[in-house]
């Protein structure tokens, strides 16, 4: 499934530079740096991950990264990061219970060491069952140009 996910969401990323679409928020950045920042939210009834995603030249940085479950199990935001050669790498992030202080704060830094950095990431959101398996839930693409 993921591997559809990514071939679709690939094609829309591509059909959106194409079309010139492109618009994003700058951030600060160390000098000479370009970023952009693009906020995400991934919400199902069983939990929700928020944040931001900073594109940065050579790596990408998520910050106020917040997941959190809606049910007595647990959620797991699985944030997909491409490398420069190809395929992804995996972040995982699991919140359980429902109630005050059950959520996990999140952030952390990626490199991505290719000219220009990447463009998009995918923010996946997944119930973790008993017996250790996962159960997609919900997902979205973040583009740097969205």
């Amino acid at each position: 499934m993921k591997t559809l996910t990514k071939a679709f969401a690939g094609s829309v990323a591509a059909a959106t530079l194409s079309l010139g679409l492109a618009t994003g928020t700058a951030s600060a950045a160390p000098a000479g740096e370009r970023s952009t920042t693009v906020p995400y939210s991934v919400q199902h009834a069983g939990g929700y991950t928020t944040g931001n995603v900073v594109f940065h030249d050579r790596s990408i940085q998520f910050t106020n990264g917040y997941v959190k479950s809606n049910t007595h199990g647990c959620v797991r935001a699985l944030i997909e990061t491409p490398n420069p050669g190809g395929g992804y790498s995996e972040h995982k992030r699991t919140a359980c219970n429902i109630g005050p202080g059950t959520g996990l704060n999140y952030g952390f830094t990626t490199p991505y060491d290719k000219a220009g950095g990447a463009n998009h990431v995918f923010v996946n959101l997944y119930r973790v069952n008993g017996d250790g398996t996962e159960t997609f839930l919900a997902y979205k693409m973040v583009n740097k140009y969205s």
